[in-house]
């Protein structure tokens, strides 16, 4: 390289390093340092702020879909103890002592009494519609929530179908409409004219399993959505160092599991089985450089920039 080509170059450094040393130098360097770390601190603290109420949104929501799943379990519970326990097992029992007598030879002057059971009852009033937008609309939840709203509705659906048509037969009967069949349809044995009708008992059955559904999947939902507003509390205090953690809304269910009015989950592994857990979104880089700089506002240089993005995940916790 020429001599002279050398020299040029040399002086050029010797001018950029003198300016970049001199006070204006220093100042605009600082400045626009100071200019770039500023503007992305006060994005961070925008989007910090809006996560904040993000999260504070949510948890609201998630508190309401928490009591209104609650509320549904709780008037399940207390429909089937009230009525669709003693119906079942009052059926189940007439049933069983009809067929022990019926293989007995009775005295000619002997009868079999049999006291049928057509008491009505409610089916429980729940607001399906308010549990679903909330879920579906107002959670950041996937996948084992939206599914278990999904078979509430199917649940209640089928229980309220099978309690109109045990109402319909109770109807029948106490029109007189089938006198000479009613007990054998009632028990869902074989007719005079040799056909064999369950409607009856079939929907017994029915009632009893739908019950149990909406129990299951109802309080399924309910302590899902307890730990979800676990989470989202554990974030927002994490995050915004509250001083005092946000509340989560509880119910307990210990008393009907333990009484057994509460199926065991033995029956639903199949639907259980389709969830797996997932785990929290990682940070963005965006973010960790936001919290970088609100932390380290006055000594800013490339290097280390690239130390904020080099820094091992484990290490990554900036406040």
């Amino acid at each position: 390289m020429p001599t002279q080509t050398i020299n040029s170059l040399s002086l050029a450094w010797t001018a950029i390093t003198s300016a970049a040393n001199s006070n204006f130098g220093v100042a605009l360097t600082g400045g626009a340092i100071g200019a770039f770390g500023g503007a992305i601190g006060a994005q961070y603290i925008t989007e910090r702020v809006a996560k904040r109420r993000e999260l504070l949104s949510e948890l609201r929501q998630t508190n309401k879909a928490i009591l209104i799943s609650s509320q549904i379990c709780n008037s399940t519970l207390a429909l089937k103890k009230q009525f669709v326990q003693p119906l079942s097992e009052k059926y189940a029992q007439v049933r069983g002592d009809i067929g022990y007598s019926s293989k007995r030879e009775l005295p000619g002057s002997d009868q079999i009494y049999l006291e049928m059971d057509l008491v009505k009852f409610p089916v429980p009033s729940i607001p399906l519609e308010s549990l679903r937008n909330l879920v579906f609309s107002g959670l950041s939840v996937v996948g084992k929530e939206l599914s278990a709203v999904t078979e509430i509705e199917r649940a209640h659906a089928g229980l309220s179908n099978a309690m109109s048509q045990r109402d319909s037969f109770i109807d029948r009967v106490s029109s007189g409409h089938m006198a000479e069949d009613k007990h054998l349809l009632y028990l869902g044995l074989r007719l005079p004219n040799g056909r064999t009708d369950t409607t009856y008992p079939d929907l017994i059955n029915a009632i009893s399993e739908y019950t149990d559904d909406l129990a299951f999947f109802s309080v399924t939902l309910c302590e899902d959505l307890m730990t979800h507003g676990k989470r989202i509390a554990d974030e927002l205090s994490n995050q915004f160092r509250l001083k005092k953690r946000p509340h989560v809304s509880n119910a307990d269910f210990t008393g009907p599991r333990q009484t057994g009015l509460l199926v065991p989950s033995d029956g639903y592994e199949g639907w259980l089985k389709q969830f797996v857990s997932t785990t929290p979104k990682e940070t963005t880089q965006s973010g960790l450089l936001g919290r970088w700089f609100l932390m380290h506002p006055v000594c800013i240089t490339p290097r280390a920039l690239n130390a904020v993005l080099n820094r091992p995940k484990s290490q990554r916790t900036l406040y």
